[in-house]
């Protein structure tokens, strides 16, 4: 396996897990995607693709960063 075929798939499996966990998150605190995605800062579309494990910009995953930051705080 290559290094760029090893970084896909650490990347897809990072945002698997990202998505998995915002959707535990949505879970337990009865969340919609459409109420949490202003929370974060994006489009509903774009939480339900990231949460589907789709691929995401880097600005995209910043504001998930951040927002999950504020939230553990």
């Amino acid at each position: 396996m290559t290094e760029t075929e090893k970084l896909m798939v650490l990347n897809n499996q990072y945002e698997t897990n990202l998505g998995a966990m915002l959707r535990t998150y949505m879970a337990m605190e009865r969340w919609s995607m459409r109420k949490l995605a202003p929370e974060i800062g994006i489009s509903a579309a774009t939480l339900h693709r990231l949460c589907s494990g789709y691929a995401m910009d880097a600005t995209t995953l910043m504001k998930v960063l951040n927002w999950m930051m504020r939230v553990r705080a």
